[in-house]
């Protein structure tokens, strides 16, 4: 038996101990105390009737009164000589055949009805198994006797309190029984509960089934959406982790050739083995850890800052600023920019994060650009406005596009070396783009590869 059910048990056991004790205590010193109470309020009331109806001039019906009110009425003379009024009063009794023994009315009692009008007495008759109640009312010169008999209630009581031995013995085995059953439908969900719960300290995301309609389903639909959730922010974690783990040995990988080149390069310029590009090629090799490391910095810098400035900006004259700024790159490869700009598009935007987003796009169109024409449009939807960069690529495939916004993700090793990319421009712009609640996307259409962003307005 589970401790829950010993304790609920105890509970109830103790409960009908206590339950059945006082009604125990109740029967014995409480019912004969109610029933006499109420004996005397009967009598007392009835006295008072019959004390108004003696007064009035009508005929009254002793023997009638006496059948409906089941009592009994005997009056004598009163006189002051308290034997001789016993003995009439006694006498009166057995011709109406109510044995009174004993029976005495003495002198204070006596006193009392001469100055009260009216004296009640108990007569127990302990023989007969019955009590009497007499009052006695003194109407002129005329003492009456009220008598009514009250059933001695002793051996009722003791019937009773067995009675309820044997219903407290049957409620006990069947609360008892009852318990264990109610006991059994909450400890097994309990135990269920208690095996998935340890099971999600173990990192085994199960979930419980339950069906009880109860607070217990509800416990158990709480307990699965927390394992739920626990699930995924676990695998949430393991790629963040996996992401800082490729993140590390990216860095390190990137870090590794211009360290080693600019080592070497310096030492042939001690060795003097200098030809007249070692200065060059070390500082060409600065700038490439230079890039990488402001592109690290800039990343931790949007996923660090939650809150961004609502600021409206002019984001068409942003735009048209960047690209005449990228033309002579883009000149440099034999490209060039195809423009569609709405004028006047204003987003709610950080403006750092903006040029960051559309240098990073630009940049990144550049260096990757099968073909001579870069299309760049900016236009205004009933969804917002929308920034897209288009441009000709190969070897490109969806799988592909599902991962160009992770960290130093590359999909040709060649290009990247030879333009020296970091990997971390368009992690860029997604950092950027969430930091400021835009959306982003990218597809291929044929041979093209489209990015687009889409502003809030």
């Amino acid at each position: 038996m589970s401790r829950l059910a010993r304790r609920f048990i105890r509970y109830v056991v103790c409960s009908l101990c206590i339950i059945f004790s006082g009604s125990m205590v109740c029967n014995t010193y409480l019912v004969k105390r109610m029933l006499l109470y109420e004996e005397r309020e009967q009598l007392s009331k009835f006295c008072d009737t019959f004390f108004k109806t003696i007064h009035s001039d009508t005929d009254i019906d002793f023997a009638g009164i006496e059948r409906t009110e089941s009592v009994f009425i005997v009056s004598v003379e009163y006189i002051s000589d308290n034997d001789i009024l016993n003995e009439r009063l006694m006498q009166a009794i057995w011709d109406k055949r109510a044995g009174i023994k004993p029976f005495w009315l003495w002198e204070e009692d006596q006193k009392d009805i001469f100055r009260d009008g009216k004296k009640m007495k108990l007569y127990p008759q302990k023989n007969l198994k019955y009590s009497v109640l007499v009052e006695y009312l003194l109407v002129d010169t005329m003492l009456y006797a009220i008598i009514k008999p009250i059933p001695f209630i002793h051996s009722a009581v003791v019937l009773i309190n067995k009675i309820n031995w044997v219903v407290f013995i049957v409620a006990l085995f069947i609360s008892i029984w009852a318990i264990c059953l109610l006991v059994k439908r909450i400890t097994e969900p309990l135990i269920m509960l208690k095996e998935t719960a340890a099971a999600i300290a173990a990192q085994d995301f199960r979930e419980a089934q339950i069906f009880t309609h109860d607070e217990l389903e509800d416990l158990a639909e709480c307990i699965n959406t927390m394992s739920h959730s626990l699930y995924i922010q676990q695998h949430a974690l393991e790629e963040k982790n996996q992401q800082m783990r490729d993140l590390l040995d990216n860095v390190s990988h990137d870090l590794k050739t211009p360290v080693a080149l600019i080592k070497a390069y310096a030492t042939g310029i001690r060795d003097n083995l200098d030809d007249g590009t070692f200065l060059d090629t070390i500082l060409t090799q600065a700038d490439r850890i230079d890039t990488l490391l402001v592109s690290l910095l800039s990343l931790s810098r949007l996923r660090l800052r939650d809150h961004r400035p609502v600021v409206k900006i002019n984001v068409s004259v942003l735009l048209e600023s960047m690209i005449k700024e990228f033309s002579l790159y883009a000149k440099q490869s034999n490209q060039y920019f195809q423009t569609e700009v709405t004028p006047s598009c204003e987003v709610l935007c950080d403006r750092a994060d903006a040029e960051m987003i559309i240098s990073n796009l630009l940049s990144n169109a550049i260096r990757y650009n099968c073909g001579e024409k870069i299309i760049v449009r900016l236009t205004e939807e009933n969804t917002g406005t929308v920034l897209m960069v288009r441009n000709k690529v190969s070897g490109i495939t969806e799988a592909d596009t599902a991962r160009f916004w992770e960290p130093f993700y590359r999909f040709d090793t060649s290009r990247t070396s030879e333009h020296h990319a970091s990997g971390l421009g368009l992690a860029i712009v997604k950092a950027a783009a969430e930091r400021n609640d835009c959306t982003y996307s990218c597809e291929l259409a044929e041979s093209d590869i489209i990015f687009s962003i889409y502003f809030v307005t």
